[in-house]
């Protein structure tokens, strides 16, 4: 498996150099590189979260472009969605 890193570079959403600086930048604000990656709009959210999906061998799905039907919805409980961090979109 490819770091984070690696696959923002191989995605062409980076140079390794503008990485290295923005690790830099990283490393002396005591933010992390993500932060950094999006206050200075080096790279785009959408394919920041893209890359993240990649490297941990996850589907992407643009929430705003499915429709969660409520067949869906009904089958986890609030709690138990807001306590693991998850949205039922398919079953």
């Amino acid at each position: 498996m490819t770091s984070f890193e690696d696959n923002l570079i191989q995605k062409g959403l980076i140079t390794s150099d503008r990485l290295r600086e923005a690790a830099q930048v990283a490393r002396q604000s005591r933010t992390a590189l993500v932060d950094v990656l999006l206050s200075k709009r080096i790279v785009d959210e959408g394919d920041l979260l893209r890359s993240f999906a990649d490297t941990l061998g996850l589907e992407f799905v643009e929430l705003r472009q499915i429709d969660i039907g409520p067949d869906v919805i009904g089958r986890l409980s609030a709690k138990f969605a807001a306590h693991y961090g998850v949205v039922p979109i398919s079953f």
